[in-house]
C-alpha cells in the first residue's frame, strides 16, 4: 500500500527496520520500543508522508507513547502497544493533522500519580490536554487538527485515582479542543471497572481563558477575547460510528458521577452511530454545551450548538445511570450572569440535536432519557424500558419534541414533563407509546404533564391492555395551582386502560382551569372504565383570537359557576 507521496515500512519487533541502512534505527533491547517507532514516524513525515506498519501479532512496549505526524499511518497490523505511561500528564498516541491510527490493540499500563484529566493516561488522544492549548498566535502542535482517523483497534487503560467522591479513569479516546473532520470507527472497548468513558469530545483553550463562574473571572474573559488573545476552542465535523463497548462500570469520581459511552461538550456537528454497549454507570450518550457555552468561541462558530447527532445507539443496562441527558446550557456562564455579569450570548444555547434510534433499560433509580436546560432539540424513535421515569423534560427546557418514543414497565411514568422552579416550555409528544408505565403507584401515570406551559399531548397509544399491568391514569394534567399551564392534548391519542380506582385522563379539579389548553377528543379501549378524573368542564375549541368553547363532560357534575348539564357545549359569557 502506498500513498500518493509516502513510503510504505514495516517495522519488526526485537529487530532493525525493514528497508532502512541497519544502522538507522534499531530496538535498544531494553523493553522500551518508543524511540524506534517515533523515528520511522518522523522520518516518514520528512518525506511527506507514509505508511508505518508494525510487524504482524507482536507486543510493542512504549514509555512514551507515538505521535503520528502529519499524513503518517501508523498500522499496528494486529499486533499491542503496550503504553507503560507513568508521568502525571502522560497520555497515549497522540494523532496529527491527516494522521491515521488503525489496526490493533493499545493497552495503557498506567502508573504513578496520573492527573484526573480524562486524556491523562488514555490510549488514543486527539488534541491537547486542557489549557495545554497555547495561544492563538502561538498555536500548540496537538491543537486544531484535522483529517485524522482512528480505526480499528481495541483501547483500554487501568489509570485508577483515587479522590474523596470515588475513582477516576482514563477514556478510550479523548478528543479535545478545536480538532475538525476526523473519523473514529470500528473501536472496541472491553469491560473495564477503570475506565470512565469511551469516546469523549470536549472543548478546549487558547490564551488565558478559564473555566470562570463569578463575574470579575468571566469580565477578565471577556477582555482576553476581545483583545483577541484568548478563545474557546470546539471539536466539530466528526463522525464517531461502529463502536462496541463492554461494561463500564467505573469512574464514579468522575465531575459526571460514572462513566458515559459518548460524550459530546461543546461541539457542532457531530455524528454519532451504531454505538452499543453492554453497560455504563453514568450515562450511556450525554450531550452538554460545556461550562462557557459558546460565549467566548470564534465568531465563526456562531452561538447555536448545532449539528449534533445519536443514532441507532443501543445499551443493554444502564446500571443506576441514564440512557441519555442533552443540555445546551452554560452552567458556569448561566451563574455569573445570576451574580451580575452582562453576557454577550444566552447561556441556554439553540440546539438541534437529535436522539434518533437510542434504546436502553435501566433499573428504576433515574430518569431514562433526561433533556434539561435545553433549547430546542429532541428525539425520535427511542426506547426506554425500567427506570423510574422512560423520558422526562425538566428545568428550563424550551422547545423539545419527542416523536413515537416508545416507554415501557418504568416505576412512575413513561412520559414526565415538569419543573416546579424552572417550568419547561412548548414541549411536544408526538405519537407516545406509553405502556405499563407507573403500575402500583398511587399517582403513578404513563404521561404527566405538571408544572409546565405549553406542553402538547399529540396523538399516541397510551396503556396496556391489562389493566392490572398499567398505572391509575392514562394521562394526567396537574393542576393549575401547581404550575401546569395550557396543556394540549390532540390527535386522538388512543387509551387502552387504567387502573383500578383511576381514569383514562385526570385534569385535577377547579384548580386545573387554565392548565388544560384545549382537548380535541381522544380514543378508549374497551377497558377502560372511567375516562375522566377532576375537571368536569373542558376547552374542546378554541378559535384565531383565543375564544375557547367548552363541553360538559357526561362523567361528572359542572360547578355552580357553570349551571349546564352533562354534554352542554358552550362559550363563556354565552350563559
Amino acid at each position: 500500500m502506498m500513498y500518493a507521496t509516502g513510503l510504505l515500512i514495516s517495522l519488526t519487533a526485537g529487530s532493525v527496520i525493514a528497508g532502512c541502512d541497519t544502522s538507522d534505527v534499531q530496538f535498544d533491547g531494553g523493553g522500551d520500543d518508543s524511540l524506534a517507532i517515533q523515528a520511522e514516524i518522523e522520518r516518514l513525515h520528512r518525506a511527506g508522508g507514509g505508511h508505518l506498519r508494525l510487524a504482524a501479532g507482536k507486543v510493542y512496549r512504549c514509555r512514551s507513547a507515538p505521535i503520528v505526524l502529519e499524513a503518517v499511518t501508523l498500522d499496528l497490523n494486529g499486533s499491542t502497544l503496550e503504553l507503560i505511561l507513568t508521568n502525571t500528564n502522560d497520555q497515549g498516541v497522540r494523532l496529527r493533522s491527516r494522521a491515521t491510527l488503525c489496526n490493533g490493540v493499545i493497552r495503557v499500563v498506567s502508573r504513578g500519580k496520573p492527573s484526573l484529566q480524562a486524556g491523562v493516561h488514555a490510549p488514543v488522544c486527539i488534541g491537547p490536554l486542557y489549557g495545554e492549548g497555547g495561544k492563538p498566535n502561538q498555536v500548540s502542535a496537538d491543537e486544531g487538527v484535522t483529517g485524522w482517523v482512528v480505526r480499528d483497534l481495541t483501547l483500554s487503560s487501568d489509570k485508577n485515582v483515587m479522590t474523596p467522591a470515588g475513582a477516576v479513569g482514563a477514556v478510550a479516546i479523548q478528543v479535545t479542543g478545536g480538532a475538525t473532520h476526523g473519523l473514529i470507527e470500528r473501536i472496541t472497548v472491553p469491560n473495564s471497572e477503570t475506565l470512565s468513558g469511551g469516546v469523549h469530545l470536549d472543548w478546549g483553550t487558547l490564551g488565558p481563558i478559564v473555566s470562570a463562574e463569578d463575574p470579575v473571572g468571566l469580565e477578565t474573559n471577556r477582555r482576553v477575547f476581545r483583545a483577541g488573545q484568548g478563545h474557546t476552542t470546539h471539536p466539530r465535523q466528526i463522525i464517531i460510528r461502529d463502536i462496541t463497548i463492554g461494561r463500564l462500570t467505573g469512574g464514579k469520581g468522575g465531575a459526571d458521577g460514572g462513566a458515559d459511552a459518548i460524550r459530546l461538550s461543546g461541539c457542532q456537528n457531530v455524528t454519532v452511530s451504531r454505538v452499543r454497549a453492554a453497560a455504563t454507570s453514568g450515562v450511556f450518550l450525554r450531550h452538554t454545551a460545556g461550562d462557557l457555552g459558546l460565549e467566548f468561541a470564534p465568531v465563526s462558530m456562531g452561538r447555536t450548538l448545532s449539528g449534533n447527532r445519536f443514532t441507532n445507539c443501543a445499551v443493554d443496562d444502564c446500571l443506576d445511570g441514564r440512557l441519555f441527558v442533552s443540555d445546551s446550557y452554560g452552567d458556569n456562564l448561566a451563574r455569573g450572569v445570576a451574580r451580575g455579569y452582562r453576557a454577550s450570548s444566552t447561556p441556554l444555547l439553540p440546539t438541534d440535536v437529535l436522539f434518533e434510534n437510542i434504546t436502553g433499560a435501566g433499573n428504576d433509580n433515574s430518569v431514562g432519557g433526561l433533556f434539561v436546560q435545553q433549547n430546542g432539540g429532541g428525539a425520535v424513535n427511542c426506547h426506554a424500558s425500567h427506570f423510574s421515569t422512560g423520558f422526562m423534560c425538566d428545568a428550563d427546557v424550551e422547545g423539545v419534541t419527542l416523536t413515537r418514543c416508545v416507554a415501557h414497565d418504568n416505576r412512575d411514568a413513561g412520559f414526565w414533563v415538569e419543573h416546579v422552579a424552572h417550568p419547561p416550555r412548548n414541549c411536544r409528544l408526538i405519537g407516545a407509546m406509553a405502556m405499563n408505565n407507573g403500575a402500583g403507584q398511587r399517582n403513578g401515570a404513563n404521561i404527566i404533564v405538571g408544572a409546565s406551559q405549553g406542553t402538547i399531548i399529540d396523538g399516541g397509544v397510551i396503556g396496556s391492555l391489562r389493566p392490572t399491568d398499567t398505572a391509575r391514569y392514562g394521562i394526567w394534567i396537574k393542576e393549575r395551582r401547581d404550575g401546569c399551564i395550557d396543556a394540549t392534548i390532540t390527535g386522538n391519542p388512543i387509551i387502552r386502560s387504567h387502573a383500578s380506582g383511576g381514569a383514562a385522563i385526570r385534569v385535577s379539579s377547579r384548580d386545573g382551569w387554565g392548565a388544560l389548553r384545549l382537548f380535541t377528543g381522544a380514543r378508549y379501549g374497551t377497558s377502560v372504565k372511567q375516562r375522566w378524573a377532576g375537571l368536569s368542564i373542558v376547552p374542546i375549541a378554541i378559535d384565531s383570537v383565543g375564544h375557547r368553547t367548552y363541553a360538559v363532560l357526561d362523567a361528572a357534575s359542572p360547578p355552580h359557576d357553570f349551571p349546564r348539564r352533562a354534554g352542554d357545549i358552550f362559550r363563556p359569557g354565552t350563559m
